[in-house]
């Protein structure tokens, strides 16, 4: 048994939006789901129902109508699903919106094995060091409140990714982050 997380921790990518299917960034933008397709095989066989866990999502509606869906899927209710903006997506700045092909060709020196440098500050984008500190502070208050039930988490792939890391860095960061993607829809189990 996890003894930091002894119920279990688990983690949602919302489903997939709009800006996903045509690759354009989303970083903070509140695009659209452009489907609702949820994998929770992992939760049927961890065989607690869903009312059971506490449910945190980002605020951005893709997090949140993801949630619903959930619950749909399970003709189940859940206590309050409980908002939190440390979660949100790392902000893109003048880059949400815009096709990642486009800004990879135009900026290279963010491009890193065709993905955007973590360490890159997309123009008026947030600091990959801010976006530290929220997941490092909501790491905190997930711990303490572990020992209630099991979690599960809907946010954004960045989120997840930097979240997963954080808990679990015995690997390489840059060898992590470029192979680590969290599949849309689909919940795993991170403890």
């Amino acid at each position: 048994m996890n003894t930091e997380f002894p119920y279990g921790l688990f983690a949602m990518r919302h489903c997939k939006t709009e800006y996903n299917l045509l690759k354009k960034i989303s970083g903070q933008a509140n695009t659209q789901l452009a489907d609702h397709q949820i994998d929770s095989a992992v939760l049927d066989e961890c065989q607690i129902p869903l009312r059971n866990f506490m449910i945190i999502s980002s605020p951005l509606d893709r997090c949140i109508q993801t949630v619903g869906q959930l619950l749909v899927q399970y003709h189940d209710t859940a206590p309050a699903v409980h908002i939190d903006l440390r979660i949100i997506e790392r902000g893109m700045g003048e880059w949400e919106g815009r096709f990642k092909k486009t800004v990879l060709s135009e900026f290279p020196a963010c491009n890193w094995n065709g993905n955007i440098s973590p360490q890159y500050i997309p123009p008026g984008g947030e600091l990959f060091e801010d976006f530290t500190h929220r997941i490092e502070d909501f790491i905190q208050d997930i711990k303490a409140r572990s020992a209630y039930g099991p979690i599960l988490i809907c946010a954004h792939n960045q989120s997840l990714k930097l979240l997963t890391y954080m808990l679990d860095n015995e690997t390489e960061f840059a060898s992590f982050w470029s192979s680590c993607s969290f599949q849309n829809g689909k919940v795993v189990r991170l403890k």
